[in-house]
């Protein structure tokens, strides 16, 4: 039976640290803290191969070109989502354009992000401004897919101001389908984790 290590003060003292033979890209590496019947698995310094994060954003194009055939550009928010697609959770904006390399536009941090994430395109930006300016202007938006189920109103007002388009899109289903789906990377990290 395992039981949670104690958390707090002082917890680490009674914890003997064993390293387990895999390493990941970027120098990370698999702990295993024990104490008695305890055990903690915790990641130092990992981050998500590029190879997964390409692989993840080409599903996600291939999900988006099945469901949503006139999709002309994805925007997302939500710090998981980015997560998933980026390696790093930092306060930004992932835009997926169709025919286009995806950019991730960070407002805080940018530096973490770049320290965190192998993803390929890190930009900074003060606002949506930013990145709007450096996207190549369509000649009539038609549809922008956003993240409805967790995008508020107000945030959506404020990118629409900068990347005007008629209609709004859902692509919540697209991505919680894809992230559904455990690939081998992910379920040997669950794996490893218990």
């Amino acid at each position: 039976r395992r039981t949670r290590p104690p958390i707090g003060r002082g917890a680490g003292r009674n914890f003997s640290t064993h390293r387990q033979g895999l390493k990941q890209p970027g120098g990370a590496n698999l702990f295993l803290l024990r104490a008695g019947q305890s055990l903690m698995v915790v990641w130092s310094t990992m981050k998500v191969p590029r190879t997964e994060l390409d692989e993840r954003l080409q599903r996600f194009r291939e999900s988006m070109d099945r469901a949503h055939p006139d999709w002309e550009l994805a925007a997302l928010f939500a710090r998981v989502n980015q997560y998933y697609f980026t390696g790093t959770r930092q306060d930004g904006l992932l835009l997926v354009p169709r025919g286009a390399p995806a950019v991730f536009w960070v407002r805080r941090s940018f530096e973490r992000a770049r320290e965190e994430s192998l993803f390929p395109d890190i930009r900074p930006m003060a606002s949506y401004r930013d990145a709007a300016a450096a996207m190549p202007a369509p000649p009539a938006r038609r549809i922008i897919h956003l993240e409805t189920e967790r995008v508020s109103l107000a945030q959506a007002q404020r990118f629409r101001k900068h990347f005007p388009s008629p209609e709004i899109g859902s692509l919540d289903a697209t991505v919680g389908g894809l992230r559904a789906v455990k690939r081998p990377y992910e379920l040997v990290i669950m794996e490893r984790c218990g």
